[in-house]
């Protein structure tokens, strides 16, 4: 039993789970695959059974969950869906859809939300309405630019990308967009109620999962086995995360707090890590 979590090598884990059901060879480096098919194929989900069908399972079955260091997971989801994928374009979009949300919330909190039937009762009531139509015309104007910046490439005019990693961030911990590609482990999979037989890592996962078959006594098959390379997030992740203040940060340590102590990672190394690269720029 398999619990994916986006982001930690569940292509690659999916696809050897897939091989080993179908007595198939398919891997995403095959030019007749997609990455996109493997998370189509149909899977039996826990939900998928009763309560106690699912209770016996999770009593029997063995279960293997992958993890990652957090940080470099979220430098490795936002270089994924922001500005390396093809389909960016509709993540951006989504990105720009809820920050704007968020901006008519703050809005109509700061012009203390007036909500007379009259379309303009008074001159103040007028001018409100007139500033927050232009905040919003040049927010819709910036958001434009940048889309068409989208569509020619993954960097803007200025050489940035469409959604700074800043920004990705900030909508973290202000809760304007989450995704299950950076959604927390303990709110995908469980963990203090699931009690996995097996926990592997990213930055290990090929001789991880080698040593996961060989425990469930599947011999045989380490031909299925990814070969290991190192992380695109890994080797920026100093100066993917150098841009974010020290503030936000910790409010993300704060937010992936039980990712972090869970699963054996340090947020305070990772700090200090990013803080020695800022300081040496």
């Amino acid at each position: 039993m398999y619990c994916f979590i986006p982001k930690t090598g569940c292509t690659t884990t999916k696809y050897l789970m897939y091989n080993l059901q179908h007595g198939t060879n398919a891997s995403a480096a095959d030019p007749k695959q997609t990455r996109v098919r493997i998370h189509q194929e149909h899977y039996s989900l826990l939900k998928d059974y009763s309560k106690e069908e699912a209770d016996i399972r999770l009593a029997t079955y063995n279960k293997l969950i992958v993890v990652r260091d957090p940080l470099e997971r979220l430098a490795s989801a936002w270089l994924d869906k922001f500005v390396h994928n093809p389909d960016r374009f509709s993540y951006i979009k989504t990105f720009r859809r809820k920050t704007r949300e968020k901006n008519l919330r703050e809005i109509d909190t700061k012009q203390g939300q007036i909500r007379d039937p009259r379309p303009f009762p008074n001159i103040e009531t007028f001018w409100k309405q007139k500033n927050r139509e232009e905040i919003l015309r040049r927010n819709d104007m910036r958001q434009a630019r940048n889309l068409d910046w989208i569509k020619r490439g993954s960097v803007r005019s200025d050489g940035k990308p469409p959604v700074p990693f800043r920004d990705f961030i900030q909508s973290i911990t202000n809760k304007v967009y989450i995704n299950i590609h950076w959604e927390p482990f303990f709110s995908l999979c469980a963990p203090c109620q699931v009690e996995y037989d097996f926990i592997a890592h990213t930055d290990t996962l090929a001789e991880d999962l080698r040593v996961f078959l060989h425990k469930i006594g599947v011999i045989g098959k380490d031909y299925l086995l990814p070969t290991q390379h190192p992380s695109r997030a890994k080797t920026s992740f100093g100066t993917t995360f150098r841009e974010v203040p020290t503030e936000d940060l910790r409010r993300i340590g704060e937010i992936y707090k039980p990712d972090f102590d869970m699963f054996g990672y340090n947020f305070e190394e990772d700090l200090a890590l990013i803080e020695n690269l800022r300081g040496t720029r």
